[in-house]
């Protein structure tokens, strides 16, 4: 009633009256199509009338971008009117701004340039929501305005005691996103992040050591914390929350069995939940630790075969990966792997190749068409079915290793020295120094008949 009532009398309201409404809705997260729908005509007619001011522009930007909702012709009106005033905003009506073109993944450079420039003139008197606010809708964009970056980092040490938990998350997020490891910054974050750690939600907790984990920075004392508060709050734990975690505590190889043991039961727990992603992180990060959990690894092999087809090359390359590392001969799980690489072969790339000729090789897991597809694409990838020079950009090296050796252990001797040969690497006339090692191998200890009567690999 009350909406169809506001619809009714649109055009009485002010440009403040229609952000504020716009606003409210937002904020409780209510979206009513033919409101909104009124709201952005009246209020693209006031803003081409001059009459819509700077915090009704920029309240109404985020009230659309915060409902979803994507008015192309209010969204240019509001960006050319914010633009050419823009000097006249207040703080929080630029990251307002900033937040509303990034959470609906519009790039608008004109405008972000335009916020960015007055960001750093207005930098003393943005306040700690602001700044994450900011960072944020720069690496939702995937923008790295060095200069902004610089200056908002500075800004964030100077206010760090004012950054509460989702602001920290926020900001590291932002950090790991745009890949600047910027350690005073990052120094800092962890010194706030422990002194209200218990103030962190699951959300904000996982985040954090997500984006730590991603820059690679270890931080004993840090990690210790995020374990010690995640524990009593693991019922709260959602899928991605506890992939994430457990993701982070491997790729740093910070063992925490309390930790592990809790996330392995409460993955088991909601394995209906687990995304493909999900399934191949939490696979991986086992693996990492060596952890040959056997539960959680049978959860985890059968919802990988039930969404199979699902599972992009990515994910099914680490899933292969992963199970051979754990010296884990899942034949379903593996048959179901092989079935789809061989469906997708012609799309891997060099890992996606190499990865599960090594996990079916380690495994001793034989699939002769699988491994004919992978001997043909990795001709193919490395260019060496004609004596074609190869492709540094598309060759990587420990790639040519793995299925060199795979070859090696599955005898296919005619696909190992081809791939062995010194043009395998770039061109370069250099073995790299893995496949030498193996080929040094072979020749010391197949003297005589290596490989069933084969030629040995030439050094």
């Amino acid at each position: 009633a009350i909406s169809e009532q506001a619809v009714r009398k649109i055009s009485e309201l002010n440009s403040q009256e229609l952000s504020n409404t716009a606003f409210a809705y937002a904020t409780l997260s209510v979206s009513n199509a033919p409101l909104m729908a009124a709201i952005a005509a009246e209020a693209l007619s006031k803003i081409h009338a001059g009459r819509a001011d700077n915090q009704a522009l920029s309240n109404t930007a985020w009230a659309f971008a915060k409902l979803d909702l994507v008015d192309q012709p209010l969204r240019e009106a509001i960006s050319a009117s914010a633009i050419s005033r823009i000097s006249e905003f207040v703080p929080q009506g630029l990251s307002n701004l900033a937040w509303s073109i990034a959470v609906v993944s519009l790039v608008d450079m004109p405008l972000f340039e335009a916020i960015s420039a007055e960001s750093r003139n207005k930098l003393t008197a943005l306040n700690a929501q602001d700044l994450a606010n900011t960072l944020w809708s720069m690496a939702k964009l995937e923008v790295l305005d060095e200069p902004l970056f610089e200056s908002l980092a500075s800004a964030s040490i100077s206010l760090i005691h004012d950054f509460n938990p989702q602001s920290i998350s926020n900001s590291v997020w932002a950090m790991a996103i745009l890949a600047v490891a910027d350690k005073p910054l990052m120094h800092a974050m962890s010194a706030a992040a422990m002194r209200t750690i218990s103030n962190f939600n699951v959300q904000a907790l996982s985040n954090l050591s997500w984006s730590f984990a991603r820059l690679d920075r270890l931080d004993d004392p840090l990690f210790a914390s995020i374990a010690a508060e995640a524990l009593p709050k693991m019922s709260s734990f959602d899928a991605q929350a506890v992939s994430n975690t457990l993701w982070s505590f491997a790729r740093l190889e910070l063992w925490n069995q309390p930790l592990s043991e809790a996330i392995s039961a409460k993955a088991i727990a909601m394995r209906y939940e687990l995304t493909t992603q999900e399934i191949s992180n939490l696979s991986w990060a086992l693996a990492k630790f060596s952890s040959l959990h056997a539960p959680l690894c049978d959860v985890l092999a059968a919802q990988a075969m039930h969404h199979i087809e699902v599972l992009n090359r990515q994910e099914l390359s680490v899933t292969a990966w992963s199970f051979a590392t754990l010296a884990l001969c899942h034949r379903p799980l593996l048959q179901a792997i092989a079935a789809q690489s061989l469906a997708r072969i012609d799309d891997f790339g060099a890992l996606e190749i190499s990865n599960p000729a090594w996990a079916f090789a380690k495994l001793a897991f034989c699939n002769e068409p699988l491994m004919t597809a992978i001997a043909a694409a990795a001709q193919a990838k490395f260019q060496l079915a004609e004596d074609k020079p190869a492709d540094p950009s598309g060759l990587v090296p420990n790639g040519v290793y793995s299925i060199v050796w795979s070859a090696w252990r599955t005898t296919k001797p005619a696909l190992a020295r081809s791939l062995a040969q010194p043009a395998a690497i770039g061109g370069t006339g250099i073995v790299e120094v893995l496949v030498h090692g193996l080929l040094v191998m072979d020749n010391e200890w197949g003297r005589g008949d290596p490989w069933g009567h084969q030629a040995r690999m030439p050094l």
